[in-house]
């Protein structure tokens, strides 16, 4: 049953609903009216207060919520994280304005004109956290908006998360395919800062069912093979990231070529095909010098150093280690720097310097917590465990890494969970040797 036909059915006999929707809507004043029939375009999601502004293109109209909050056409749903008052309409209220929105002249531009205001607040805080490997975050035309909310950017998006997945299928149906592909690409940062990979994998689709713009489908593509690579989807993610490979070949973006082929290189080291992943590393880092991504150049040269490692070539490793947080230090890119910390402890472990593997885990996850990224955290705690127990603190480090497997399961990581459950065997196994009569902790 469709929302009109809904509304249609109820509205018979002794309910009366729609007699009673227009008898509501006619005691309006004007402007409330209004705001009242444009605010319907939004569709069943909460919505904070200074989106009457962009609906009705003028500033300071919030003070029209109060009056529809007192008519009971309008639900206050509280304030959220930040402190905006957020709203929502009733699912029949909201049946009956969109009918009344048809006689709307400006129905579309009004549409086009808040959906493109959070496209600009979400573009401008994704450009406020930390940079993450492989997003795109389009060049956006400024709007009238409340930019003062994103003072802590992580805060906004997780305030605005289901709306913004909201308003990516809002912009998909309205035939916005530049503002839902470029919404889903900016949400990126803050997805894999906390995890929400289903909000990614299901934004990048919808966006994806709609966009014809090459660019837009292969930094689509690329999104969608991440998030495989984080379910142990190896295949999948191959499959995505070669398409959007080529994509960007097409539309001659060596940039995005270097980070669709990193994303194969991150598949084949995963699958323990280490001279597969070297080839795509370099190639990856090729692209990405010839593209100015020094940020991304920084975690290659990380990557290069770490499969120098697996194949045994430690000298080489850390050459290519160092280089890496040198790069990511002198570029201001403490997210980036963290991640090499965490490769580089590795790398001091096989090379038996225990203090140094330890000074570097630790540093990393200090890093990482800081910038509330919960995936990377994880990562870095499992390495952090691997030090402690190399340094005759087994409890800590199993206490550590149980820690992050928590991380890893709720958030359906399975990328992380075996190097994880390794771990825990191994603290497992060191705390059953202690309690072992005359063992002598060194």
């Amino acid at each position: 049953m469709d929302e009109s036909t809904r509304l249609r059915e109820l509205s018979s006999g002794e309910l009366a609903v729609r007699a009673s929707f227009d008898l509501s809507v006619r005691q309006l004043p004007a402007e409330e009216a209004d705001a009242f029939v444009r605010l319907a375009l939004l569709g069943p999601h909460d919505f904070p207060g200074w989106v009457v502004d962009a609906l009705l293109d003028r500033p300071d109209g919030e003070h029209l919520l109060d009056g529809l909050v007192d008519a009971n056409l309008l639900e206050a749903c509280g304030t959220d994280g930040i402190g905006q008052p957020r709203y929502r309409l009733h699912d029949l209220l909201r049946c009956h304005a969109l009918e009344l929105a048809e006689a709307l002249l400006d129905r579309a531009g009004t549409l086009e004109r808040t959906l493109r205001t959070w496209l600009w607040l979400a573009v401008t805080a994704a450009r406020r956290l930390p940079v993450t490997f492989g997003t795109t975050i389009a060049g956006v035309a400024p709007m009238p908006a409340p930019e003062h909310l994103l003072a802590e950017p992580v805060a906004w998006f997780e305030a605005e998360r289901r709306t913004l997945c909201g308003v990516v299928d809002l912009a998909a149906a309205a035939g916005l395919a530049d503002v839902a592909w470029q919404l889903a690409a900016a949400c990126v940062p803050f997805f894999d800062l906390h995890s929400h990979y289903e909000d990614w994998a299901r934004t990048h689709q919808r966006a994806l069912a709609v966009t014809r713009d090459k660019a837009g489908r292969a930094a689509l593509l690329r999104g969608i093979g991440q998030v495989h690579i984080y379910r142990d989807e190896f295949a999948d993610a191959e499959r995505e990231m070669l398409a959007a490979r080529e994509l960007y070949r097409e539309v001659g973006d060596p940039r995005g070529e270097g980070i669709a082929i990193a994303g194969v290189g991150t598949v084949c080291r995963l699958r323990a095909e280490y001279d597969g992943a070297m080839a795509c590393y370099l190639e990856a880092l090729e692209r990405l010098e010839t593209g100015g991504d020094l940020h991304s150049v920084a975690l290659i040269r990380a990557s290069i150093g770490g499969v120098h490692g697996s194949l045994g070539d430690q000298e080489s490793s850390r050459a290519w280690l160092t280089s890496g947080r040198r790069l990511a230090a002198d570029l201001g890119d403490s997210h980036r720097e963290a991640l090499v910390l965490v490769r580089l402890a590795a790398l001091h472990r096989t090379l038996g310097e225990h203090n140094a593997e330890l000074v570097s885990a630790r540093r990393a996850v200090a890093i990482l917590q800081e910038l509330t990224d919960e995936r990377c955290t994880a990562f870095a705690q499992v390495e952090l465990a691997e030090a402690l127990l190399s340094n005759g603190c087994p409890e800590a480090a199993h206490d550590l890494v149980q820690q992050a497997l928590e991380t890893y399961r709720r958030t359906g990581n399975r990328e992380g969970e075996p190097a994880a459950l390794r771990t825990l065997a191994r603290a497992a196994g060191a705390l059953d040797q202690l309690l072992l009569p005359g063992f002598q902790p060194r």
